[in-house]
């Protein structure tokens, strides 16, 4: 199972995700073991409900388990921080012993040497890491954490020393957009795959304050021309009009750290409690995750006749959480779209 995905082709997993979407089954989960995180990045959608009682380690194993009995193939581990809870490697060794294809995100402040140790033994995919900035100055100051950027850096190399990938997101804002380039020159040199994502979304208490901090149109043109993104999926991509392209609630589906059942993490709306029901319940009455399930293009009236429309990546849950309605027009999607299409009128 090590090498599961590397060593499986690109059509028989597209064709395992297709299935999964039509038949509706949870291969993939996003899954909060907490919300605590001592950093303080003022972007952050995560809202930590410090009213709220966060999940058990047998909690958490039981519901691993039904995840595991629903079909569930890839479990990303999430936080806030995950390793803030002094049992993170005892939930992951759990989660490894159930057979489960590992991705783990975290900030990398707390990754030590015993720590990577451990993980290099288990069945981890490779380890999502944000980065701020390429200069300790700007990751320092976006994190609220005084040595976090160096913290980052040795982390990924010992990772990568214990033979386990590493994946950089490069979160970008306007605060530190100039330094895209670098911070891709910065990933290579650690020899680590990148991902960069110029969208920040609200957070999900329904507080907007993190939207002031996205790139402006300027920036992100040059991000976009610079990092050629969405050009080549603008050129085939076309949404049909019967078919809503979102995996959340089909075969995709998150657990937030209180235990509430999610279509999506960008959808902050339970779809029901762990802690009260079982996981196949919920998955098959959900009056929610029908609701998902049954939504067509053509049911979002602004979206479905839209002449830009081939060049969005229009999120459903950002849609919510920003502008209002699972079935209203997504206003930064609509942003992104108009700027992609500027770039590919000129060139």
């Amino acid at each position: 199972m090590k090498n599961l995905v590397k060593i499986m082709s690109e059509t028989i997993l597209e064709k395992i995700l297709s299935d999964a979407y039509r038949n509706n089954m949870p291969v993939t989960c996003l899954f909060e073991i907490t919300r605590h995180c001592f950093f303080s990045c003022k972007h952050c959608y995560a809202y930590d409900n410090k009213r709220r009682r966060e999940m058990s380690f047998g909690e958490i194993c039981s519901v691993l388990k039904q995840l595991k009995n629903a079909g569930t193939l890839f479990l990303t581990i999430t936080g806030g921080e995950p390793l803030s809870r002094k049992d993170f490697l005892r939930i992951v060794r759990f989660a490894d012993k159930m057979g489960f294809y590992l991705t783990i995100f975290s900030n990398a402040y707390l990754l030590d040497q015993r720590t990577v140790k451990a993980l290099s033994g288990l069945n981890i995919y490779y380890v999502g890491i944000s980065l701020y900035g390429a200069k300790q100055s700007t990751h320092d100051g976006i994190t609220g954490q005084p040595g976090s950027f160096d913290r980052l850096i040795s982390a990924v190399k010992l990772l990568k020393k214990n033979g386990i990938g590493v994946v950089l997101k490069l979160v970008l804002m306007e605060n530190n957009a100039t330094e895209h380039k670098a911070m891709k020159r910065l990933a290579k040199k650690l020899k680590a795959v990148c991902q960069a994502d110029p969208t920040i979304t609200p957070r999900d208490n329904a507080g907007l304050s993190p939207v002031r901090l996205r790139p402006s149109a300027g920036s992100l043109r040059k991000i976009f021309v610079d990092w050629k993104k969405g050009l080549a999926f603008c050129e085939k991509n076309v949404l049909p009009q019967e078919f809503f392209e979102c995996a959340a609630g089909r075969s995709f589906c998150a657990v937030n750290a209180y235990g509430d059942l999610l279509a999506c993490v960008q959808i902050p709306v339970s779809a029901g409690s762990l802690l009260k029901r079982k996981f196949s319940d919920i998955w098959r009455n959900s009056r929610l995750l029908r609701k998902l399930r049954g939504i067509k293009m053509s049911d979002i009236s602004e979206c479905a006749d839209c002449k830009i429309a081939r060049y969005c990546g229009r999120c459903p849950g950002l849609a919510y959480v920003e502008d209002g309605s699972l079935y209203g027009k997504s206003s930064e999607a609509c942003r992104q779209s108009r700027i992609m299409k500027s770039i590919m009128d000129t060139n």
